[in-house]
């Protein structure tokens, strides 16, 4: 079956089966890139404080291509449906007792007979019958929906959703700079202000954000737009995102 490509926010709720990393990427800065880290920051950083970070940030580089790898709820639940809808053709023909002529049934009959013969053959059983061919086509039938019904509660958590391990390193960070009493507010700037008025943590995470490879980077149009992303991620860490502030 050919599957159409899906509208990307009908897309966005993902299983948690995907390929494992095998080649992550190191969060590793030079020596140059953690004193301009630093002094966007306006914090020293000891070999603690960067063995955290590098930490962090490494699990970040782990998990964001398995994330985004992931396959689609929705690619699942469209291709399932499709083979339950296909079944269920092929149940209702195979239970069809509404032939009233008798040399139609006795043509049908003969075919029942053949393929279950031929069926034999193929599985080396000679027990098979027409009904329980029936009865398996049911069980795929009834499983397909099981199968259904799981991919709905993916749709309301506990799958991969894009984004969310990207969330998560935003909120690591700043627990571990309200821990190490380092600036950890987000101030909303505006990119109407010369340099951009934003706070030290959100100028601290664009730096972090610039020593990793561009596809692993997010909310890069403007250190602006960081901060809001930033602070749509605590809320929704606090639990306190209504619908309408969520973003896709």
């Amino acid at each position: 079956m050919t599957l159409k490509k899906t509208n990307r926010k009908r897309r966005l709720p993902r299983l948690t089966i995907a390929p494992a990393n095998d080649q992550p990427c190191n969060f590793r800065p030079s020596d140059d890139e953690w004193l301009r880290i630093q002094g966007a920051y306006g914090v020293v950083l000891n070999d603690i404080h960067r063995g955290e970070i590098r930490e962090f940030v490494d699990e970040y580089l782990y998990f964001q291509p398995i994330e985004r790898s992931a396959p689609f709820v929705a690619d699942a639940e469209k291709w399932v449906t499709r083979l339950k809808k296909s079944v269920q053709r092929t149940t209702n023909a195979m239970s069809d007792m509404t032939i009233d002529r008798r040399n139609i049934r006795d043509a049908v009959a003969h075919v029942q007979i053949d393929i279950f013969v031929s069926m034999q053959k193929l599985e080396n059983d000679d027990r098979i019958r027409w009904t329980d061919i029936g009865r398996f086509m049911r069980n795929i039938e009834d499983s397909c929906a099981n199968s259904i019904q799981d991919l709905q509660k993916w749709k309301t958590g506990g799958g991969f959703v894009e984004g969310n391990v990207w969330d998560l390193l935003a909120n690591r960070l700043i627990d571990w700079a309200k821990n190490n009493q380092f600036p950890a507010t987000i101030a909303k700037g505006s990119d109407k202000i010369a340099g951009e008025n934003v706070s030290k943590f959100v100028k601290f995470f664009a730096q972090i954000q610039a020593t990793l490879p561009a596809n692993y980077r997010r909310h890069t149009q403007s250190k602006s737009a960081l901060s809001q992303a930033l602070a749509l991620a605590r809320r929704k860490a606090r639990g306190t995102v209504t619908r309408s502030k969520r973003t896709t």
